[in-house]
C-alpha cells in the first residue's frame, strides 16, 4: 500500500475525508464491519460513516 496525500475538504463546517480500498475477495458483511469499525487513535467525537 501507498501512502497517499490527505484531502481534507468541508461540507456544512464538517470536515470530511474520502478513504478508498481494494475489496476484492471479500465478502460484503466482513467489509461493512470494518468500515463501521472504530479506527484505532481517533478520540472524541463519533464518527459519522457513509457508503
Amino acid at each position: 500500500m501507498l501512502p497517499t496525500p490527505i484531502e481534507i475538504t468541508r461540507e456544512q463546517s464538517s470536515r470530511t475525508i474520502d478513504v478508498t480500498c481494494n475489496t476484492k475477495g471479500r465478502n460484503l458483511d466482513a467489509i461493512a464491519k470494518d468500515i463501521n469499525a472504530q479506527p484505532k487513535g481517533v478520540t472524541g467525537t463519533p464518527l459519522i460513516m457513509e457508503y
